[in-house]
């Protein structure tokens, strides 16, 4: 794409984002994407319009009030999960009707219908106390993991991520459908949950600690405009909130090495421990107005680590090196290049990762139909052996430890107004730090060693000693995230305007191999102190290795959805996503004359993306949908 044709396109972008975010009607929900709609009419069937329906989660207090289009239709969507809900209709000159014991799953679309029975005076409410006749789940690929199965499924790391694998499509960590993990979107209440630059989620292995999640689901081939940023699909999780009772829990795992295996040696595990405990807390502030929820998870763990563990025969042929190598080595580097024999080097060691999470959210009931909520995700990990060398066999000087921290403070505001009009808005301030701490700063060393085994095979190796390739390391990355969405609900149709954007701060020393390695041939090379090669790397710029860059991640979409009926739903978007640098590089002349490539352009793509969907409810076969969807880039 020529650069003028971004321009056109960036131009373009902040045009309609500049008219969406003037809009006084704002709005924010927590990317449930649950709802409730209906028709309203009389019991001839002619459709009531005007009338008030209001939405009524009975544990929380939350209140959504909508009115009926001119065709009688109506909708209230992003709302938050579980229930029960009570759903009320109430129009002049009609007796007022509800429905009770509706709960909402992430995904789910509920269709309440009403038939208002004409009343001169005002008369009893008539309630029906059961479910719609109509509860559709997500559309696509989707696999819901419940709120009942996180709590109960086993689950031996405690991490809500690891539950992916249940679907069918899941890969490596969060890859999708074969495709690579950073092209998965992940989701916590709506928005981002990923870092830009290293497709990490949050911090450590707790990252959002289970005891807060509600329930997530895993989906595949979403057409719908409001989803983006992801090649494989998406994950998308909701947090807990407080209800209007207390209710609180404490939780504590244990784990040992009478509960794990021998290794694949035979030999049993030692040192080993696992230990997570914590607890949650919610409950009303102010009944129907304002709740709180707070969760405290802590993971300690003692893990084996074994560094040129030679006890018997067995080992040496296993790690391909003689003991009296590797008792001669240890006594050069001791005597020659001052090898800390006071710190054990080698043998068996203890892993000891701590992760800490903490979690707060805040739900306050502004108005009938405003709610804010907000909440803080704190995640902290610490490894003092997380960075291993390059080497198989390496001394202990030469690992390193790792700290990383994230925190992520979300705020939501979610309204309704008239013209059946609900919008939702969201904004995110994320921050991820890792720091890589080396043991020393000592240039690195290969060695080769050739040894005769016990049984009679000659094996050669490298051994590693000194310092480490990738410590010491500092990396950090901010990401600022707003969205909007606007429904309008008008006649049978459902119109949907948006925007998502992300700006990402990333600044990153990474002083790779800058203190040099030396490589020997043999023992006798390392002891003459005569190494056969010496490399280092040097940065050719200014600032060193350190990287400092801003990059943007536009989007804006429209779309509309229309109740044909007999359970037939169609709906046509387009979706435009932008990826565009906002640092440019250092210019570089010698690419320039070579090339005939200048470096310090600052690079920018834009996808545009149509979308159509067509979805069949066969009311007349419980529970079956057809689905029918094209999405091209």
């Amino acid at each position: 794409m020529t650069m003028s044709r971004s321009r056109r396109l960036s131009g373009i972008a902040a045009a309609i984002l500049i008219a969406i975010f003037s809009s006084n009607d704002a709005l924010l929900a927590q990317g449930t994407d649950a709802s409730i709609r209906g028709v309203v009419a009389d019991s001839a069937g002619a459709a009531v319009a005007g009338a008030i329906v209001e939405v009524r989660n009975t544990t929380t207090g939350f209140v959504s009030v909508v009115r009926s289009s001119d065709r009688g239709r109506y909708l209230a969507t992003q709302l938050p999960l579980g229930g029960p809900y009570r759903i009320t209709a109430r129009a002049v000159g009609f007796r007022t009707s509800a429905r009770e014991g509706i709960t909402l799953n992430i995904g789910s679309v509920v269709t309440a219908d009403f038939r208002l029975v004409v009343g001169t005076v005002q008369l009893t409410e008539v309630t029906v106390s059961a479910e719609p006749a109509r509860v559709v789940e997500r559309n696509g690929a989707v696999t819901r993991i419940g709120e009942s199965q996180v709590k109960e499924l086993p689950n031996q790391n405690r991490r809500f991520q690891d539950l992916i694998k249940l679907s069918p499509l899941a890969g490596s960590g969060t890859s999708l459908g074969g495709a690579r993990p950073m092209s998965t979107d992940v989701r916590i209440d709506g928005v981002g949950a990923q870092m830009n630059n290293t497709g990490q989620t949050f911090a450590g292995p707790l990252t959002m600690t289970m005891e807060a999640i509600r329930e997530f689901e895993i989906a595949t081939n979403e057409y719908d405009v409001t989803k983006g940023r992801q090649g494989g699909g998406l994950i998308n999780a909701v947090t807990k909130s407080g209800t209007n009772r207390w209710s609180g829990s404490a939780f504590s795992y244990y784990r040992d090495k009478s509960l794990t295996t021998d290794d694949y040696r035979g030999v049993a595990a030692q040192n080993f421990t696992v230990r997570q405990q914590g607890f949650s807390l919610g409950g009303p502030i102010i009944k129907d107005k304002l709740t709180v929820f707070g969760v405290y998870d802590r993971s300690d763990q003692s893990l084996p680590l074994e560094i040129m563990n030679v006890r018997n025969s067995a080992d040496e042929i296993e790690l391909g090196i003689a003991r009296d190598s590797l008792n001669r080595l240890t006594s050069i580097l001791t005597n020659k290049y001052g090898l800390d024999t006071t710190q054990q080097q080698t043998g068996v060691f203890s892993r000891k990762p701590l992760s800490q999470a903490f979690v707060g959210r805040v739900d306050w009931q502004l108005a009938a139909n405003h709610r804010l909520t907000l909440r803080n995700n704190t995640t902290l990990y610490s490894d003092p052996e997380e960075i291993g060398p390059d080497q198989t066999l390496h001394f202990a000087e030469s690992r390193g430890g790792a700290e990383v921290n994230s925190t992520g403070t979300f705020a939501s505001l979610r309204s309704t107004f008239g013209g059946g009009v609900v919008n939702e808005f969201k904004l995110q301030a994320l921050q991820f730090t890792r720091e890589r701490i080396a043991r020393n700063e000592l240039p690195r060393g290969f060695v080769r060693i050739a040894s005769r085994l016990p049984d009679n095979s000659s094996r050669t190796v490298n051994v590693q000693f000194g310092g480490n390739r990738l410590a010491p390391e500092k990396y950090k990355e901010r990401q600022y995230q707003l969205a909007n969405t606007l429904f309008w609900n008008r006649g049978n149709q459902t119109v949907t305007i948006g925007t998502d954007n992300i700006v990402t701060q990333i600044q990153r020393r990474l002083p790779v191999e800058q203190r040099g390695l030396f490589e020997f041939d043999n023992l006798a090379q390392l002891d003459a102190l005569t190494a056969a090669r010496y490399s280092r790397q040097v940065p050719l710029r200014d600032g060193g290795t350190t990287a400092d860059f801003t990059v943007a991640d536009l989007s804006t979409f429209v779309q509309s959805e229309w109740q044909l009926g007999r359970g037939l739903t169609a709906s046509a978007g387009l979706r435009l996503d932008g990826v565009q640098f906002l640092t440019a590089a250092a210019y570089n002349p010698l690419v320039d004359q070579r090339l005939g490539v200048r470096t310090d352009e600052k690079p920018s793509n834009w996808i545009v993306s149509p979308r159509a969907q067509a979805v069949w409810y066969a009311s007349n076969c419980s529970g079956t949908t057809c689905n029918i969807g094209l999405s091209a880039p």
